[in-house]
């Protein structure tokens, strides 16, 4: 094949037209008019010249999926990696509307012959098919081709087979991360320099980023034109030296080719030299590298420069590896530290910087190679171990603030503990002595720890006795240890003894060094008799199958001086079974003394117990009585309320403990009693103590007597009598009314303390249980008293000072008045003759019976005793006090009445010996004023060393006449009065008394006849001198002031 030289000037131009060649896309458009040659021949010998071989397929028949590419794979792929751009084109008449010519990287356009597909080593190649190959001139092919035959050829950009040369743009190969979204980087250059004239044709000359990367459009970019050889012709024109770049491109217009005339230097070779290109990345990771490229119409393409995007300064510190699971005390895995920029890419340009390594834990802690390390520049990471003595999750800390500060790097570690250890596991008992009755447990805790003490769950371990005596029952309660490394067992023994328990780690092999030794104590029980299951008459629970009491022995405390060990089987009906002991020592049950102490009903009896506590302290005293007789101690009041017991240090001491039983306990019989001794105390009648003795007892109760009845206002309700000393009509009781008991002396008055106090109810009733004897029953003063249930009362039937009724141990009637009739009740109280109580030998026949009470009587029981108030006659005054006080050789007499009516006046007696003597000459004028007064009448008479009597006598307005007394008076000493002045607001008053003296201070604004009221105690210096001071009130009347000496 051959063909004249430039064989494309004998094609006709519209052979060569844009539209013969149709769209040409894809990357390599800027060489869509580049003259094609018209003969295989001469393009063979064109290529051939460039040192490259075409060949040509040839088809007669051109079919479906025939490959048309004749050009060796190897040579377009070379070409295409040089920067050549192949094209494979068909050349044929454009008589057909249905000719296909594509330009597309690896794809083939849908003509008549379908889709078609170019190898992907063929990318950029063009193919062009005719759609009717017989319509093919061949006057466009060389002799002996077919009409049907595609013509493959290629044509090299002018860089290489026009030798236009580009310089890239230059200081893009370190473009840093941080500057995504912020600084754009500037480049110098690209160059474009033609190798020939007009290398550079018309049209487009386009700079494309590569991905990742974008252009400043802010900033306009400059081509500057120039000559590069001095040729004598002028440079290509652009149509604009500036373009303003999109974020991907930059485009410039070559409007008119530089010239063909020729120079000195021969023809115009044009350069383009692009100034003001900024780019910046467009992600911080991945990290973008690509070529800036040229394309467009203009004949230009190839690579304007390369563009790396590099790791931004370093802001942090990261761990790369995973976290570790190591064991304590070995050294880890490979632990990787990186320093990166913010984006997280390695920074291996920076400084040097150091980096301290850090753990929370608590244990020993080694990095290997030691902390601080370096990253240095083309590093970015270092590597090291770690070992923890610690089990648990520390945190690691990678931080540096050298040279500068950046974010530290953290990471949670797990570090495991070894195998049991040995030396470093614990056993422990808790508590380390218990009962030998095979029930109480003692808890062995074992801790399973490795060699650097760290706890180890997860590990079997058993428990077994390797000494000591019997064979303890071992129960396993957690086995495996748990999160804290531990495994539970209990242990229990019917041997006392100290018995030695050993731990193994069964995992691990591994045979715990410490031990538990467990003390199984022998044990102190009851022996009340205790015949069969439960409670009953007799039937008490005391053997260690019914959870008897048992107490562990220590020998330092204990009931008395003696205790001894059993095993829980003694008993017998009279609780004597373990007085002498089963070793033949002496009784040790010597605690409680019954000795002269009987237990009656309703009484409250004082029993002697002896407590021994070597060193003394305290302790606790539990005691229960069976006063019912059912064998049970649980019922209500046969628990007694626990007694705290202080023993001092020698050791011993005797209490008394109160016993108060119950009106209705059985009598006459052997009832159970139970005594416990303990430091804890809170004891039941059954059950384990760890520590004291227990002792039983067989008592029993006698019979009581019950004495009472009611207290009752004699006011004639009902059709009743008033004041006739007898219960009549609907007179009712008075209930809230105090009432006590006393015993009798030989002359029938109250004696000693107060032996019962009850308060009436339930319509006046009150009532005592008490033992055979002698008794006075007493309304105390308190009940007369202002607000009080017998306030402005007395006692009913007679006139004062006389006994009323019948004496109760002859009374032949109920419900009439017993009380002795006092002047002044609120003084002295209202009491009763003395009553002798004696089994069976009490009245039957009483009717007024209070609730709670039997239905009938019962030869044990005085219910006969009652009580009968009545509001004062209205012509009778009432009496607050009298007494006397003596100063300067006078003694006066004063008295106070609370209420007065037709009362003319007064006249005072004093008693001498047999003899009256009249005090006062003349009457006392009385007030005769309801709220009473205040009279005072005084004698000459040595200042008395004795109580003085006196009788005072009212005069009423009808002529009768009312004795009061005696009164025994104890004469006081009154103070004088020597000096008042008034000192910052406040009354100082001064008296002169005795010395060290006490004084009561009293005051009134009445000194006739006004009540006079204690306002303060004061004991006068030693030279007698007495200083009361008052603070003065505005407005307050004219008050007067004494110091009398109780």
């Amino acid at each position: 094949m051959g063909c004249g030289m430039e064989p494309w000037k004998r094609h006709p131009p519209s052979v060569l037209s844009k539209d013969l060649l149709g769209p040409v896309r894809g990357p390599h458009a800027s060489l869509e008019r580049a003259p094609i040659g018209a003969g295989g021949g001469c393009l063979s010998g064109m290529l051939s010249g460039r040192g490259l071989t075409v060949l040509c397929a040839r088809s007669r028949g051109f079919q479906p999926g025939l490959a048309l590419v004749g050009v060796s794979k190897t040579v377009v792929k070379n070409h295409l990696e040089n920067g050549c751009l192949a094209w494979l084109r068909g050349f044929a008449d454009r008589q057909n509307a249905n000719d296909q010519i594509v330009v597309e990287d690896g794809s083939l356009g849908v003509g008549r012959l379908g889709p078609r597909r170019v190898p992907r080593w063929a990318r950029g190649v063009g193919a062009y098919f005719p759609a009717a190959p017989s319509r093919v001139r061949s006057s466009s092919f060389a002799s002996g081709w077919s009409a049907a035959c595609a013509v493959v050829f290629l044509l090299c950009s002018s860089s290489n087979f026009a030798a236009i040369t580009i310089t890239p743009a230059s200081n893009g190969s370190n473009i840093s991360a941080d500057t995504v979204g912020g600084t754009y980087t500037s480049l110098t250059g690209p160059v474009i320099t033609e190798g020939a004239n007009q290398d550079v044709t018309v049209g487009t000359i386009v700079i494309t980023a590569p991905t990742g990367f974008v252009f400043n459009t802010a900033s306009p970019v400059t081509a500057t034109v120039a000559n590069s050889n001095g040729g004598g012709g002028a440079v290509l024109t652009l149509a604009s030296s500036t373009a303003t770049p999109t974020a991907s491109t930059i485009t410039f217009t070559v409007s008119a080719q530089d010239t063909t005339a020729g120079g000195p230097n021969g023809k115009t070779l044009s350069s383009i030299t692009f100034s003001g290109i900024q780019v910046r990345p467009t992600a911080g990771t991945p990290l973008a590298s690509g070529n800036l490229t040229f394309s467009g119409t203009a004949t230009v393409a190839g690579n304007a420069g390369v563009l790396t995007e590099v790791a931004g300064v370093a802001t942090k510190l990261v761990f790369t590896t995973a976290a570790i699971t190591a064991t304590a005390g070995v050294a880890s895995g490979t632990i990787t530290v990186q320093r990166q920029d913010q984006f997280g890419n390695p920074n291996t340009t920076d400084a040097t910087r150091t980096v301290t390594l850090a753990s929370t834990s608590s244990g020993t802690v080694t990095f290997t190679p030691a902390s601080p390390r370096t990253i240095a520049p083309g590093a970015s990471s270092f590597n090291f171990t770690y070992t923890d003595t610690k089990s648990g999750t520390p945190t690691i800390t990678a931080a540096s603030t050298s040279p500068t500060t950046i974010t530290s790097a953290t990471q949670v570690e797990t570090i495991n503990p070894g195998p049991g250890n040995a030396g470093q596991s614990t056993v422990a008992a808790s508590p380390t002595s218990v009962a030998a009755d095979n029930s109480a447990t003692s808890t062995i805790t074992v801790t399973l720890k490795d060699a650097n003490a760290n706890v180890v769950p997860g590990k079997t371990v058993t428990l077994s006795k390797t000494s000591g005596p019997g064979t303890p029952t071992v129960t396993t309660v957690q086995g495996t240890t748990d999160s804290s490394g531990v495994a539970l067992f209990t242990v229990k023994s019917s041997t006392a003894g100290a018995a030695v328990f050993t731990a193994v780690d069964v995992t691990d092999a591994v045979t715990v060094t410490q031990t538990a030794t467990v003390t199984f104590v022998a044990l102190d029980y009851g022996d009340l008799p205790d015949t069969g299951a439960g409670t009953g008459i007799g039937n008490y629970e005391t053997l260690l199958t019914s959870n008897g009491p048992r107490h562990m022995l220590s020998n330092t405390l204990k009931l008395g001086a003696t205790v001894d060990a059993d095993d829980g089987t003694l008993q017998n009906a009279g609780a004597t079974a373990d007085d002498s002991s089963n070793t033949g020592s002496a009784d040790d049950e010597d605690g409680v003394n019954f000795t002269g102490v009987t237990l009656y009903q309703g009484q409250t009896a004082s029993l002697p117990v002896t407590v021994t506590l070597t060193g003394g302290g305290t302790v606790k005293l539990n005691a229960f009585f069976d006063f019912n007789n059912n064998g049970s101690f649980a019922d209500a009041g046969e628990a007694l309320t626990e007694l705290t017991v202080v023993v001092p240090g020698g050791g011993s001491t005797t209490v008394n403990l109160s016993v108060p039983v119950p009106a209705g306990a059985t009598t006459g019989v052997n009832l159970g009693a139970r005594f416990r001794i303990s430091t804890a105390g809170g004891l039941t009648s059954v059950g384990l103590a760890a520590d004291g003795e227990v002792e039983d007892y067989v008592v029993q109760v006698q019979t009581s007597v019950r004495l009472g009845n009611r207290v009752w206002l004699d006011n004639g309700a009902g059709g009743g009598t008033s004041d006739d000393g007898l219960i009549t009509g609907t007179e009712a009781g008075i209930n809230g009314v105090t009432v006590t008991v006393y015993a009798a002396d030989a002359a029938g008055y109250a004696t000693g303390s107060v032996l019962r106090t009850t308060t009436t109810a339930s319509g006046g009733y009150y009532g005592f249980n008490l033992p055979p004897g002698d008794y006075v029953v007493v309304i105390p003063a308190s009940n007369f008293g202002s607000g009080q249930p017998l306030f402005n009362l007395y006692s009913s039937g007679t006139s004062n000072n006389t006994r009323n009724g019948a004496d109760p141990d002859t009374n032949a009637t109920d419900s009439d008045d017993n009380g002795f009739n006092a002047y002044n009740p609120s003084v002295t109280g209202v009491y009763s003759a003395a009553i002798t109580l004696t089994v069976g030998g009490e009245p039957t026949g009483e009717t007024d019976l209070g609730p709670g009470e039997p239905v009938l009587p019962t030869a044990n029981s005085n219910l006969t005793l009652d009580f009968g108030f009545v509001a004062a006659a209205p012509t009778a005054i009432k009496l607050s006090y009298v007494k006397g006080w003596w100063i300067d050789g006078r003694v006066t007499v004063e008295w106070e009445t609370v209420s007065e009516l037709n009362t003319l006046g007064f006249e005072l007696y004093r008693l001498q010996g047999s003899d009256r003597i009249r005090v006062n000459a003349d009457l006392v004028p009385a007030l005769n004023v309801e709220r009473g007064g205040v009279y005072r009448v005084d004698e000459a008479m040595d200042r008395p060393t004795t109580t003085v009597s006196y009788i005072l006598v009212e005069q009423e307005t009808t002529g009768n006449r009312i004795e009061y007394g005696p009164f025994g008076i104890s004469i006081q000493s009154v103070a004088k009065p020597t000096s008042a002045r008034v000192v910052s607001g406040a009354l100082v008053l001064r008296f002169a008394g005795e010395g060290a003296a006490e004084y009561q201070i009293e005051s009134t604004d009445d000194l006739a006849n006004g009540h006079w009221v204690p306002v303060g105690r004061l004991t006068a210096d030693p030279g007698g001198t007495i200083e009361y001071q008052q603070r003065l009130v505005e407005s307050e009347p004219v008050r007067f002031y004494r110091a009398l000496r109780p």
